[in-house]
């Protein structure tokens, strides 16, 4: 059986633009896919907006530092959070 990506996903963030998901493709050269290195945070939406958006961004740089990767820009996560959203109508719970 074949997933449409777009239909369930919709459009995704990967490496500062946003694509349709079915097109999202990982470098064979990125550590996460080499060697399972990565840290990642699972965020709730409440009426379009992220739940608890800097705690989450706190905690994945705690995890970062923990496992010597790079943290992201706190900015580029806050805007990249809303153009998920806004290009997916999310507005509600999500």
């Amino acid at each position: 059986m074949q997933i449409d990506l777009e239909e369930t996903w919709g459009t995704v963030y990967v490496n500062g633009r946003l694509i349709l998901a079915g097109e999202a493709m990982v470098s064979t050269f990125d550590r996460g896919l080499l060697y399972g290195d990565g840290v990642f945070e699972t965020v709730r939406v409440y009426g379009g907006k992220p739940f608890m958006l800097d705690a989450h961004i706190s905690r994945m740089a705690d995890g970062c530092s923990v496992t010597e990767l790079c943290p992201p820009d706190a900015d580029e996560i806050r805007e990249a959070s809303r153009q998920v959203l806004d290009e997916n109508g999310l507005a509600g719970d999500a």
